[in-house]
């Protein structure tokens, strides 16, 4: 994480903080895709040629689902995130292959600022009591994470807008100060951990 000052903007860069798990999870959905696009392709190709029109715009569909499956992964290995905020602005910023997409909300209109820390998961029913033998209990967390819309919320008009994925307790805090600093109060991030548990990350 980087955070800057200048020309009268805070920029805070928050990274891509993908669990390695989740990240492979990713490439598997990635690799998932190619089979349907190559059978999509293909048989759409064979279709035509023997004008089944109707098969052909079937496969056509097949392709374009494959091809959206693995390209929806491919954005959540490579998408990451970070904040432009000027006197009235919060800027959601998401960059994927080097393009750059800005969210724009009214300072102003912002409200309940929170930390929500990492996802929360349920007890697998057949996780042990004392250990996770059977690994129940870990997949429960990957599942949580890959679930993850992100640590930091806002309210915004009737919306909840979530952001700031993987980001942890002491980071919070350091974009806390930062933005408290910056915008001399008018936004503060609430619900962070007290202190003697604010390197808890389960």
């Amino acid at each position: 994480m980087k955070i800057t000052e200048k020309d009268g903007e805070l920029f805070i860069d928050l990274g891509n903080k993908l669990n390695r798990r989740v990240k492979t999870l990713f490439f598997f959905g990635i690799l998932s895709g190619i089979p349907i696009i190559y059978s999509g392709l293909s048989y759409s190709i064979e279709f035509i040629q023997i004008q089944m029109y109707w098969l052909a715009a079937l496969f056509i569909a097949i392709l374009i689902i494959g091809i959206l499956v693995s390209y929806r992964y491919c954005i959540r290995i490579l998408r990451s995130e970070s904040l432009l905020i000027t006197s009235d602005t919060f800027f959601l910023i998401t960059t994927v292959f080097n393009r750059s997409f800005k969210k724009p909300y009214e300072i102003d209109k912002i409200s309940e600022l929170n930390y929500n820390g990492p996802a929360h998961k349920t007890d697998h029913p057949l996780k042990g009591q004392s250990f996770d033998y059977l690994g129940f209990d870990t997949q429960e967390k990957v599942i949580a994470s890959v679930n993850d819309e992100g640590n930091l919320s806002f309210t915004y008009g009737d919306k909840q807008v979530y952001f700031g994925r993987a980001v942890y307790s002491w980071d919070a805090e350091e974009i806390n100060n930062a933005i408290t600093s910056f915008t001399k109060g008018k936004l503060k991030i609430h619900n962070l951990p007290d202190e003697e548990n604010k390197y808890e990350y389960q």
